[in-house]
């Protein structure tokens, strides 16, 4: 597929840098490879889908806390499962954030002023 071809199928809304061998586009937070011939759709990121990605980097980071808490317990001194655990909780303390500006109206009529207008409109 030729670079016309990819730019002609992405939205004009794209941010994707489509001159790089693994273009990102940090709007969706999707990236692929420049090469394949049926790149992902454009979908702009949600709160529901910050949450989503997350709550699964949380369970990664936890998991990874446990298991070197399992080999600490196994007399493996070098396991040090502090940094995973904090990065769990900064993660959380983040998912907490997002939680407010998802629920707060003035900060969502700030980011989205088609939001505003349309309700100030109604």
């Amino acid at each position: 597929m030729s670079d016309e071809t990819v730019a002609a199928a992405r939205p004009e809304s794209c941010l994707a840098d489509l001159t790089k061998a693994y273009p990102d586009c940090e709007k969706c937070g999707l990236a692929w490879d420049a090469l394949d011939p049926n790149p992902p759709a454009c979908r702009p990121m949600t709160f529901g889908r910050i949450r989503a990605r997350l709550g699964a980097e949380i369970d990664r980071a936890m998991s990874s806390h446990d298991r070197l808490v399992g080999m600490r317990a196994e007399g493996i001194k070098q396991a040090n499962p502090m940094p995973e655990l904090s990065r769990a909780i900064e993660l959380r303390a983040i998912l907490r954030f997002i939680d407010r500006v998802s629920t707060n109206e003035a900060i969502l009529d700030i980011l989205n002023p088609r939001r505003k207008a349309a309700r100030d409109d109604g």
